[in-house]
């Protein structure tokens, strides 16, 4: 289902209003944010939308198998948006073996939502 722009602003006040957040309040809760990192952004945005989670970017993962992730251009961009806590996850396509980084992650106390191919995701659990 397409949703308008009005019925998204509004289905993210409805969620925040039914935990508690206030959009005027000096403090309190705020929305996840996540950063989506992968071959399919269609799919990563629908993963995140659905959880209604804030998607502050999005990297295209155009590397090749066996790279090291840290040596790609685009992870200095990636790593600070985890290092000035503007993310708090990440969504990716990529296995583990294209894109070991659930380590990286856990020690910032962020999360990792990883889809297969199929659709099916795993969330592992931060340490």
């Amino acid at each position: 289902m397409t949703r308008t722009h009005q019925q998204r602003i509004r289905r993210a006040e409805l969620s925040d209003a039914a935990h508690g957040i206030h959009p005027d309040a000096p403090t309190g809760v705020s929305r996840i944010r996540v950063v989506l990192y992968g071959r399919s952004a269609g799919s990563l945005r629908a993963y995140a939308a659905a959880r209604d989670w804030t998607v502050v970017s999005h990297f295209d993962a155009e590397f090749a198998l066996g790279a090291v992730l840290a040596d790609q251009p685009l992870w200095p961009s990636i790593a600070a948006l985890f290092e000035t806590h503007r993310a708090e996850g990440i969504v990716t396509d990529l296995a583990a073996s294209e894109a070991d980084i659930d380590d990286w992650i856990k020690q910032r106390g962020a999360f990792v939502a990883r889809l297969s191919p199929a659709g099916h995701h795993e969330t592992p659990a931060t340490a």
